[in-house]
C-alpha cells in the first residue's frame, strides 16, 4: 500500500517507523514517537495492527513457553496501539507473567514508567555504565539514606527516547517532585546513565561484560540503567537531601542543561465528588464490589477496579455503560454484559 492510499488509517508502519501521517500543503508527513519524516506519495507503508491484535500479541510475548516473537518494529507498533512506551512493553515481556498490565510502583507519576526497586546501603553512584568501578574519576558518589529505592524513567509523549531517570527512597515520595540541588555533570561515552548502590563497584567487571544484553530498568538488583538521547556528552545530576543524606537522586538523559525539564506531576488527589460520594456510601454501610463488565451496577454502588482503584457509581448510561467516579476522576465503563 502506498501513502496516497491510506485515507482513514490512524496508525501506519513505514520501514522501522510507526506513527501517523498528515498532509501539510499537500506534503505527507509521518509523525512517530521521536521524529517527523517527509514521505513521498509512492512510499510503501502498511496499516498498523489493531489495539486488540496488539493486546493479543503482547500477551503471547509475556507468557512463559510461548513461541511468539517480536522485533523492534513490532514492539514499537504494540506500544503505539496500546499507548505505552516501548520501555513499558519490554518490562511487561521481561516479567513473563502472562499479564499485559504495566509494572506498577508504589506511586504514580505522569509521563513516567516505573522500572522497579533496589536496595541502598549508604551510598549511591551515578555514572556511565563503563565507570561503575572503584575510584572511577567520571563517577559521582553520593551519601544516601539506606533502604529500598524505587526507579522511574521519564518519557515524553510515549517516546522511545528517555528524558530523565530518578530514584527515590521508599519513605520520601512526598518530595519526589522536588528538583533539589544540582551537583554538576557526569561524562557519558557509551550512551547510558546508571544510578546504583555503591556495592555495584564489586560487580564492575560483570556489569561491563553483560551490558549489551541490558534493557532499561533495574539490573542485577543493584540499581537503574537508562539510555541517553546521545551516545556521548555531559549529563546533569540533582539530589534532594534529608539530614545530609540523599533521598531523591535524578539524572538527565538529555544533556547538562535539562536536569529535569520540569517536576513530574504527583498522583492526583481524590476529586471532591469522589470523596463526598464515597464517604456517604460508606457511612450508609456500603461494601465494595469487584468490577466486572458482566455485573449490573446501580447509582451509589462502590466498585473496586484492578487498575483504577475504588470508585463510586454516579450514573447509569445507555448502551450498557456506567459512569464511575474514581479518585483521579470519572470514567465510563461497560456493565451488565
Amino acid at each position: 500500500m502506498q501513502v496516497k492510499d491510506i485515507t482513514g488509517y490512524d496508525t501506519i508502519v513505514f520501514g522501522e517507523h510507526v506513527g501517523s501521517v498528515s498532509r501539510v500543503r499537500g506534503i505527507a508527513r509521518m509523525k512517530t514517537s521521536s521524529v517527523e519524516i517527509k514521505l513521498d506519495d509512492n512510499a510503501e507503508v502498511r496499516k498498523a495492527m489493531s489495539a486488540k491484535q496488539a493486546e493479543d500479541l503482547l500477551r503471547s510475548l509475556a507468557t512463559p513457553g510461548s513461541t511468539a516473537t517480536g522485533d523492534k518494529v513490532t514492539l514499537r507498533e504494540i506500544g503505539a496501539m496500546l499507548k505505552m512506551s516501548v520501555r513499558a512493553v519490554n518490562q511487561i515481556i521481561k516479567r513473563q507473567s502472562g499479564s499485559i498490565e504495566r509494572l506498577e510502583g508504589p506511586e504514580d507519576f505522569k509521563d513516567h514508567d516505573y522500572m522497579g526497586s533496589f536496595t541502598v546501603g549508604d551510598e549511591i553512584i551515578v555514572a556511565d555504565r563503563c565507570h561503575i568501578k572503584a575510584d572511577a574519576p567520571a563517577a559521582m558518589t553520593i551519601p544516601a539514606l539506606p533502604g529500598t529505592w524505587h526507579v522511574y524513567i521519564r518519557h515524553e509523549n510515549l517516546r522511545d527516547i528517555s528524558g530523565n531517570v530518578f530514584a527515590c527512597h521508599e519513605e520520601h515520595f512526598r518530595v519526589a517532585t522536588v528538583d533539589g540541588d544540582e551537583l554538576g555533570t557526569i561524562d557519558v561515552d557509551s550512551g547510558n546513565v546508571m544510578i546504583v548502590d555503591s556495592s555495584a563497584k564489586k560487580l564492575a567487571a560483570k556489569l561491563e561484560q553483560d551490558r549489551d544484553t541490558w534493557q532499561e530498568g533495574v539490573v542485577d538488583d543493584v540499581g537503574a540503567f537508562a539510555t541517553t538521547t546521545t551516545k556521548t556528552g555531559k549529563f546533569a545530576v540533582r539530589v534532594y537531601r534529608r539530614e545530609d543524606k540523599a533521598v531523591v537522586v535524578r539524572a538527565s538523559l538529555a544533556g547538562p542543561e535539562r536536569a529535569y525539564f520540569s517536576t513530574p506531576a504527583a498522583k492526583a488527589a481524590p476529586t471532591p465528588k469522589y470523596t463526598k460520594a464515597h464517604a456517604t456510601r460508606m457511612a450508609a454501610g456500603g461494601t465494595a464490589q469487584e468490577y466486572s463488565p458482566k455485573t449490573l451496577f446501580a447509582v451509589g454502588d462502590i466498585v473496586t477496579h484492578p487498575k483504577f482503584g475504588e470508585g463510586v457509581v454516579n450514573a447509569v448510561l445507555g448502551d450498557g455503560k456506567v459512569q464511575i467516579d474514581f479518585a483521579d476522576g470519572p470514567r465510563t465503563l461497560v456493565h451488565g454484559r
